[in-house]
């Protein structure tokens, strides 16, 4: 009798053993699981914000980037900045342009003090209203479109005042970055897909997704296995440069100006659906070489901004104002080059303009739209 009973015994102390170091090896797991867990948020933006941008990404595509959040992060901060608080703002899109009028030129941080450039010099009417800066690099009429119905449908942002931005290169950015993403509905744009080279949305779900896990073991897992699938499917051929700027200097084809109309039209008629705006600024500004007489570029965002103005009905032509900041009537400058960063083939500004001269050129031109 005494050998059955040793086995059972034996069998018993086994699977003892067997659950003590299972448990051990599942603790060592999820111990694991939490360090990387750790580690991999030291390297993304704050959990709730991520979580907000996967919902938010389908309107504009992109944000700014983590310096703009303040030491209690709202994901907001990220979409736009309530420079000067007021119930129906004057609300600034754009791009990059736009967006470093509220940066500081010494540190490169958002400013402050928020002293602006732009709003110091607006119209007392027009103070009064408050001051949105919505610009964010690299955006383009389509981006700002969503970004639009963003503030309207889920920030409750309704502005009087829209003054856009196009900057030249948002001709190259429509044609070979945004228009395979668009989704419209009745001509309306609806969604806006993340990128192959990009993927913002897929990045964060990917980490919140692990931070949810019950067991970090088990969301270790998931989170690598999603992230070696999500990066072999990554396009590693982005939109350069150079591309970008064939949209300036070369002859566009019917189908790419059709995509820039689209682009330009449909923001339009997303500004205009508010009864609560008064009025719709377009702005454009020249490239270096639209200044030169030698090897001048083609095409100008103003003209296609022009062409859209000029194919609307009467009744919403008196709601748009198109203005072209022309060099020589808002700027104080010796040679044209001195306005442009050197060396730059996307002609950005050099700092006194950034910062000084051309957000107070933007305060003139609305100041007299306004009018």
């Amino acid at each position: 009798m005494d050998q059955p009973i040793n086995a059972s015994k034996k069998l018993y102390f086994s699977l003892i053993a067997m659950l003590i170091s299972s448990a051990i090896i599942l603790m060592i797991l999820e111990f694991g699981g939490h360090l990387r867990l750790q580690a991999a948020l030291k390297k993304e933006l704050p959990v709730e914000v991520m979580r907000s941008m996967i919902d938010w990404v389908d309107y504009f595509h992109h944000h700014r980037g983590a310096e703009w959040l303040d030491q209690v992060p709202k994901p907001e901060n990220l979409a736009f900045e309530v420079v000067k608080p007021g119930s129906n703002p004057i609300l600034l899109q754009g791009d990059s342009w736009v967006q470093l009028m509220e940066i500081d030129p010494q540190s490169g941080v958002p400013l402050k003090t928020k002293n602006s450039v732009f709003f110091d010099n607006l119209a007392p009417s027009l103070k009064n209203l408050g001051y949105i800066n919505a610009g964010v690099v690299s955006f383009a009429p389509s981006l700002a479109d969503g970004q639009l119905r963003f503030l309207r449908e889920r920030k409750n942002i309704d502005p009087s005042y829209i003054l856009f931005f196009m900057d030249q290169t948002d001709l190259g950015d429509e044609i070979y970055r945004y228009s395979k993403l668009l989704h419209k509905k009745n001509g309306a744009l609806i969604r806006i897909d993340e990128d192959k080279y990009f993927q913002y949305k897929s990045q964060y779900q990917e980490i919140v997704d692990f931070h949810d896990a019950r067991f970090k073991s088990i969301g270790l897992l998931q989170y690598e296995l999603t992230k070696i699938i999500r990066k072999r499917l990554k396009d590693h051929s982005s939109t350069d440069v150079e591309q970008i700027v064939q949209a300036m200097s070369n002859e566009l084809t019917p189908e790419q100006e059709k995509i820039v109309d689209s682009a330009i039209a449909g923001y339009i008629q997303q500004s205009l659906t508010s009864d609560s705006l008064k009025k719709l600024i377009l702005v454009a500004h020249p490239h270096l070489r639209h200044l030169t007489l030698e090897s001048a570029y083609k095409n100008n965002a103003h003209d296609y901004l022009l062409k859209a103005y000029k194919a609307l009905p009467p009744n919403q032509q008196k709601r748009v104002c198109i203005s072209y900041v022309s060099p020589e009537k808002y700027y104080q400058f010796t040679d044209q080059r001195d306005i442009f960063r050197v060396g730059d083939p996307t002609s950005h500004l050099a700092p006194d303009f950034q910062y000084k001269q051309f957000p107070a050129a933007l305060a003139y031109i609305a100041n007299q739209c306004a009018l």
